[in-house]
């Protein structure tokens, strides 16, 4: 009986040990997705902000031809510098 009752000790332990194990795997993996959902709101608004700057920058140098927009981009990025 003295087996049975280690067995069981040891099942219990083992039982224990996974459920310890699959709550820290669902925490990580909530933790994952909350840094990769921050990362995104950090790097959307970066974008939009790098987006407005441009924008007031090509606004703000007379245009070369209307046309011609690559152009225009190129001389605010060297004007930029």
């Amino acid at each position: 009986m003295l087996e049975y009752e280690k067995y069981q000790e040891l099942q219990g332990k083992s039982q224990r040990m996974q459920e310890d194990y699959e709550r820290q795997l669902s925490e990580m993996e909530e933790k994952r997705e909350q840094a990769l959902q921050a990362l995104t709101e950090y790097y959307e608004a970066k974008i939009q902000e790098l987006t407005s700057k441009l924008e007031q920058v090509i606004s703000s140098i007379p245009v070369i031809c209307p046309t011609n927009y690559s152009q225009a981009l190129l001389l605010c990025v060297m004007c930029s510098l």
